[in-house]
């Protein structure tokens, strides 16, 4: 019954999604307040907080866990998950992706741990523990803030090293065009939101069962005049680090050619598409991820 419940409310939470998909193709973009709206609607879309749906702290993690609090520049307050460095002077900055929290990555977390490079897990605006609500501007300046704390802590960007996941790619690559940075890793990364949005939309008419609408729905992404583009096929032609790019071939909800596209607009990317994987899991991205790490000593 419980179960039921859950997925009804996820239905509506889809249907919710789809009409507000439709309302904003009706928002007039040419004034303020039609341009104001058009972003609420776009952080609907976009951004669906996992604020009460937390992972508990595995126990290996407890003593080495420690939270910290940052604040940006427009005086919102943010949490991040630090794990200092053992005998390395590198850091991965990790970003999650969307509908997620940092609690949910703890393998990765571990996985860092074991290479004894440090960590730190930001929790964007809105997210666990953070206060204020995304947008893609919000979540880039969550991004330097995080990035600055590291620069406090006397880590050089030389030694830090961005990882973003889905739809922490963006925040991830923005990162890498502003500094000088070790190296970059993208896990499963979208091509921009238009084409995102695409692969999830069709994950939902399969889901759902809703195939009469297809045509209709792929329209309606098509031609909207989305104002937050979270374009990662136009900014990474100017990341100058190392790329890594991975994902799983039978990702259904981030379709596996979107990495494709990234990697043939930068010359440094590395590519490894993995033939089973999951988007919801990354045990099987950190063989390749270590790999690529130990290349760049």
């Amino acid at each position: 019954m419980r179960k039921f419940f859950y997925m009804f409310i996820w239905y509506l939470f889809v249907m919710c999604k789809f009409f507000v998909l439709i309302w904003h193709h009706l928002l007039p973009k040419n004034n303020k307040v039609g341009l104001y709206l058009t972003k609420k609607a776009e952080n609907f879309l976009f951004f669906s907080p996992r604020v009460y749906k937390v992972a508990r702290m595995k126990k290996e993690l407890k003593e080495v866990y420690k939270p910290v609090r940052l604040f940006t520049k427009d005086l919102v307050k943010l949490h991040a998950g630090y794990l200092p460095p053992k005998d390395s002077n590198t850091v991965v900055l990790f970003f999650h992706g969307q509908s997620e929290n940092i609690t949910k990555w703890q393998d990765t977390f571990l996985f860092l741990k074991k290479l004894g490079v440090g960590a730190l897990f930001l929790s964007y605006r809105g997210h666990l523990k953070s206060a204020g609500r995304p947008s893609e501007e919000g979540i880039y300046i969550d991004a330097e803030t995080a990035m600055q704390y590291l620069l406090e802590q006397g880590f050089k960007p030389e030694n830090i090293i961005l990882w973003g996941r889905s739809l922490g790619s963006s925040p991830a690559i923005q990162t890498a065009l502003k500094y000088n940075v070790k190296a970059l890793i993208l896990e499963s990364p979208i091509e921009n939101i238009r084409q995102a949005a695409l692969s999830i939309f069709s994950r939902y008419i399969k889901l759902f069962k809703i195939l009469v609408l297809k045509r209709f729905i792929k329209w309606l992404i098509e031609s909207a005049d989305f104002v937050q583009k979270f374009a990662n096929d136009e900014t990474i032609k100017e990341v100058k680090c190392p790329i890594l790019i991975m994902h799983a071939k039978n990702d259904e909800k981030i379709f596996y050619e979107q990495a494709l596209s990234l990697a043939e607009k930068n010359p440094n990317a590395k590519l490894i598409l993995e033939e089973n994987g999951s988007h919801d899991k990354a045990d099987w991205c950190y063989p390749h991820a270590e790999k690529f790490m130990e290349s760049l000593r």
